[in-house]
């Protein structure tokens, strides 16, 4: 049976790891991340918050190591794959073990990563910074060793607001020259609640603030107590299958595949004309933001023969693009046949996919026959229209195909700004 795979709105991780289970405040409620001292909206807000944020050091007491150090080792595989099949299916278990593993164990982090992942993709870097093996939090006293147990900073904290994008507290040192440990930013989680601990921590309160820009983008600590039960590992790893892989949220949208996840490693299959057909239409509506980041591959021939098929990908969003390809498309030398299109309307790009400004490569189509006969069109082909600054390879275009058109016509391309190989 056919199941139903989030698309990149839902199935991508959340900048918080985990969902929070206790019962924080609303982003409403705590209002503006600022000091005590700046305006007297902030000292109300210190003032709000000030209990929660001193029980939370409360709860927190205790010496923490590295979350994913601990559930990603071998002796808890199996416990995944028994997550993710009950989740996904037994045929796409270890694909979503790998996606969800992969997104958590990036090693990049700040301008380096925000460079790596600016056309697509992700991973969150969830490591300690700094030579950091262990942190302490023994109520206001924060301190952290290395690897061989030598104390790298030890440091009193005070409160000083809420980071309102996230709902995270804000701590700052009592020393100065504290460096890279002026200031942490701790999730109301505890292993309690969560069976882990989120926090950032840095010298740099604003850019702190940021996840995806800045010296700290992409970068999201998480422990576990170094006193953990086998129980609170296996939660934690329940609670980061179910928040990141359940079908539940009903206002997701929804795309249907025949399996994987978008990743490289996993990408979504397309093994069916039903299939090909919905994610067509997905690109075309907008839904799916053009699949940036995501990959996708054909795993059967796809007849087109009496079907109304719209090229994937056109112009009705030329602002950011939504509607457009900016995915990987590999075909896997499978073969597309006897598509047929006409219109009398003005176009820009027509084809199997209309417009690309992602990856299109291993594609054979047979039997392609596209006629445009208004004179103001441009960018029509057999396979693409208008490969506008993205890459088709490996393509081919062959039997009873013919291409008709005024402006920019092609066989296998009508018009292309990007790069086309063999």
């Amino acid at each position: 049976m056919k199941k139903k795979f989030l698309s990149a709105v839902c199935i991508s991780l959340s900048l918080m790891m985990f969902a929070s289970c206790n019962n924080t405040k609303s982003t409403e409620d705590q209002g503006t991340t600022a000091s005590v001292s700046a305006t007297e909206e902030a000292d109300e807000t210190v003032f709000e918050n000030q209990e929660e944020a001193e029980q939370l050091l409360l709860d927190l007491k205790g010496t923490y190591g590295k979350l994913w150090d601990v559930v990603l080792a071998d002796e808890y595989k199996q416990f995944w794959l028994d997550n993710c099949t009950e989740l996904v299916g037994e045929e796409n278990a270890e694909g979503a073990f790998e996606m969800l593993s992969s997104m958590v164990t990036g090693t990049l982090t700040g301008e380096e990563a925000v460079d790596a992942y600016k056309d697509g993709g992700m991973a969150y870097c969830c490591d300690f910074l700094q030579g950091v093996s262990e942190f302490t939090f023994d109520g206001k006293e924060f301190s952290g060793v290395d690897e061989n147990g030598n104390e790298l900073f030890r440091h009193t904290y005070h409160y000083i607001g809420m980071e309102s994008a996230r709902s995270l507290y804000i701590y700052e040192s009592d020393d100065d020259n504290s460096g890279e440990f002026t200031y942490f930013f701790i999730a109301p989680d505890t292993m309690e609640t969560t069976w882990h601990i989120e926090f950032r921590y840095g010298s740099d309160l604003e850019a702190l603030k940021s996840y995806d820009t800045g010296k700290y983008a992409y970068w999201l600590a998480s422990g576990i107590s170094t006193d953990y039960t086998q129980s609170d590992a296996e939660n934690a790893i329940n609670l980061f299958c179910t928040e990141n892989l359940s079908e539940a949220d009903d206002t997701a949208a929804e795309t249907e595949f025949d399996g994987g996840f978008g990743t490289e490693e996993s990408p979504y299959e397309i093994a069916s004309l039903e299939t090909f057909k919905a994610f067509a239409d997905s690109v075309n509506n907008g839904s799916q933001s053009g699949y940036v980041g995501k990959f996708i591959k054909l795993t059967a021939d796809i007849d087109l023969s009496g079907t109304d098929f719209q090229p994937i990908g056109n112009m009705n969003d030329t602002e950011t693009m939504s509607t457009m390809f900016l995915g990987s498309f590999d075909g896997d030398n499978h073969t597309v046949s006897n598509f047929t299109f006409e219109t009398d309307k003005q176009s820009v790009g027509i084809g199997i996919f209309g417009m690309n400004c992602g990856e299109i490569k291993n594609l054979n189509v047979v039997n392609s026959v596209v006629t445009v006969t208004d004179t103001t069109s441009q960018a029509i082909g057999g396979v693409v229209g208008y490969n506008m600054g993205g890459t088709v390879e490996n393509v081919s275009l062959s039997g009873e195909s013919k291409i008709t058109g005024n402006c920019c016509v092609g066989g296998i391309i009508g018009g292309s700004t990007g790069t086309v190989r063999n």
